[in-house]
């Protein structure tokens, strides 16, 4: 997988740099590490969470013919849309934008300006570190709900709980449907992240530099990887990461399920409490409904993992990212085969084999799986924050 950037040449003298202890490369490999946060993402923002979140609104307002989600929240700004407004024009409207703008802060941050939206974010939004990219350093995406007690190392999160609660926290201080809306995209990525294999195994990718950040323990992270392929950078790149959503496929599949909007419904009666509690009598919601979403959408993915490969009894999708072993918060890539995507034999655990075609059919189908399941969670996240904020009222 190359990188879409200089980066990977830059990595390449850095690591040789601080292979040979050269003066000064601690220093400057840390100050790139800064910069390149952004790039260690689980779907790629513009051609992965931002067409999944697209498809999730449209979707989802199409079985919520009554949502008043995005419509009232334009009222915020002095657009409210009309109650008969159709699916297609809140889908772009700018209350969807907000969705958006929050969902991909979490790889790009929320940004800044002098002037205009961006000024007035800055001074009036309550709890938004989460959305400003200095988090990322210390905080990373990924998630198995079975692995919590080995995430922290040092000053290091290396799940997304911690951000995905100061998200929660965001959504509570801040009154403002409008501004509500960021929070809501930014619990939306991280469930679209929970469909990607390497987030939920987990297995790390991202900066090579990551050592950098405190324990040298970090360094096995990326040494096994970077020994097999040397020509690797500064970023280890997982291939769903920048596997591009074919919308078009992806909508067409949704609307060929008749029972589509009934599971939607479904979904969303599952994550009620067993014993109803009005809102007005808390200051905040519940979020064990949330967190149960969060939780089932990464259980779903690691099943997914567990199917056989279609053709290659024997050999299973869990074959490309190998799970942790006892102690250890992360897997690893089986470096001694091809990675997904890519063309060879892989083999199983039992030493069974698949030939798999660098643009093998089955690849895609796996991928259009995931993407799948990310858009189907979405619209239960969706439909729960609509549920907290008519309880609001």
């Amino acid at each position: 997988m190359q990188l879409r950037s200089p980066w990977r040449e830059i990595g390449k003298r850095m690591w040789l740099m601080l292979r040979l202890n050269m003066p000064g490369a601690r220093f400057w490999a840390l100050c790139i590490l800064l910069l390149m946060p952004p790039l260690a993402s689980a779907y790629h923002p513009e051609t992965g969470h931002a067409p999944l979140l697209r498809v999730a609104i449209s979707q989802y307002l199409q079985c919520t013919p009554s949502s008043r989600l995005l419509a009232d929240d334009e009222a915020d700004h002095g657009t409210e849309h009309p109650a008969d407004s159709t699916a297609t024009s809140l889908a772009d409207s700018m209350a969807a934008s907000r969705l958006l703008q929050g969902n991909v802060a979490m790889d790009h941050g929320l940004g800044f300006s002098f002037s205009g939206e961006g000024l007035r974010d800055w001074w009036r939004l309550e709890h938004d570190d989460a959305l400003r990219l200095p988090k990322r350093l210390l905080h990373w995406h990924f998630y198995n709900p079975d692995q919590q007690a080995l995430a922290k190392i040092g000053l290091i999160d290396q799940s997304m709980l911690g951000l995905w609660q100061q998200l929660q926290a965001g959504w509570v201080a801040n009154s403002a449907p409008y501004d509500k809306l960021l929070f809501v995209g930014g619990l939306a990525h991280f469930i679209e992240d929970l469909t990607v294999p390497a987030h939920v195994v987990p297995v790390y990718h991202g900066p090579t530099a990551v050592y950098l950040e405190g324990p040298r323990r970090l360094r096995a992270l990326v040494d096994y990887y970077v020994a097999a392929r040397p020509d690797t950078g500064a970023m280890i790149d997982d291939a769903i990461d920048s596997w591009p959503v074919d919308t078009a496929q992806l909508r067409r599949d949704l609307a060929a399920d008749k029972n589509l909007c009934a599971q939607h419904h479904a979904s969303l009666l599952a994550l009620r409490p067993d014993h109803a509690t009005s809102q007005r009598e808390n200051s905040q919601p519940s979020w064990h409904g949330l967190d149960r979403l969060r939780d089932t959408t990464a259980r779903q993915t690691l099943v997914l993992l567990q199917q056989a490969i279609p053709g290659c009894p024997g050999v299973y999708w869990q074959d490309f990212w190998q799970s942790p072993t006892p102690g250890q918060y992360f897997g690893r890539y089986a470096m001694n085969q091809p990675l997904f995507g890519e063309a060879g034999d892989v083999e199983g655990a039992s030493g069974a084999r698949c030939l798999m075609q660098a643009a093998d059919p089955r690849y895609h189908a796996f991928v259009a799986l995931l993407h799948r399941q990310a858009v189907l969670a979405d619209m239960v996240l969706l439909g729960w924050f609509e549920q907290q904020q008519s309880a609001e009222k």
